[in-house]
């Protein structure tokens, strides 16, 4: 009788594992597939060239943003976020004309921290879906055009940012189950370099901006606080006096920001990178 029990154990845990394996080959974090995570890129680069239009059509935005809300309001409540209130709040905002400028940053650099969350949740899905390196792939479309801009801002256009994180996604997507270590590393790694260059860059306008626009500097700021949630982590783990340092500077005057400063202590806390 205890064989037989044993016996039932043993298949029962067997035909978990096979069901288990059947849905993660076809699906991403929420239970996103393939398409439908190419159809949220798609739409994120596409919010990006609709807001910057003039007139901006917010009603084309809440369409395309449509698309995105399931992993937006999935992340929110995997992480602990209200990142679709705040997102929602914003758009209203801006369709009033309440500090639209500020506002949209909510929604654009809001749905980048969304995006690379799910790539870093993707990449420690590796090993367990031969499509889990299309799916992170598949994300960082979405998040591209901010590598495009970083690499104009700092490398003069040169392929710099970008050309590395595609080096570390053509080994991910080829590789099935099996991707080198090293490669999951230097994505995490240059996401990282990236978004601190992003932080970097706002504080550097900011310096540039304060005397003749502080409305600019507004957005600038906003823009460097949500571009910094997504490397606290790193920096709060590996050096929390230099998030500290970072953190009350964002939240200080634009008369205290120096990007000298901001450089030196994100270059600390990153543990192993060089911003430039």
């Amino acid at each position: 009788m205890e064989i037989k029990e044993n016996h039932m154990k043993k298949l029962y845990a067997i035909g978990w594992a096979i069901c288990l394996f059947v849905i993660t080959q076809g699906t991403a974090m929420g239970g996103f597939d393939l398409n439908t995570l190419e159809d949220m890129a798609k739409a994120q680069v596409s919010i990006e060239r609709l807001r910057k239009q003039t007139p901006t059509d917010w009603k084309k935005i809440k369409v395309k943003y449509d698309i995105l809300a399931p992993l937006v309001i999935e992340t929110d409540k995997n992480k602990g976020l209200e990142y679709d209130k705040e997102i929602r709040a914003a758009m209203a905002a801006c369709e009033a004309g309440e500090k639209v400028k500020v506002n949209q940053q909510v929604l654009a650099k809001g749905l980048q921290h969304v995006v690379v969350l799910n790539i870093h949740d993707a990449l420690d899905q590796l090993g367990q879906s031969d499509t889990a390196g299309k799916q992170v792939s598949a994300m960082f479309e979405g998040i591209r055009p901010t590598f495009t801009r970083r690499d104009k801002d700092f490398y003069d256009s040169v392929p710099t940012l970008e050309k590395e994180a595609d080096r570390s996604l053509a080994q991910i997507s080829k590789a099935g189950t099996q991707v080198p270590w090293t490669a999951k590393k230097e994505l995490r790694d240059i996401i990282d370099r990236t978004y601190g260059l992003c932080v970097l860059y706002e504080i550097i306008k900011v310096e540039k901006l304060r005397d003749s626009n502080p409305a600019s500097c507004e957005v600038k700021v906003k823009e460097a606080e949500i571009f910094y949630r997504i490397i606290q982590p790193r920096i709060q783990k590996h050096n929390p006096a230099a998030h500290d340092v970072v953190n009350n500077m964002l939240a200080a005057g634009f008369d205290q920001m120096a990007a000298a400063t901001i450089e030196a202590h994100l270059n600390q806390g990153l543990a192993g990178i060089t911003l430039k």
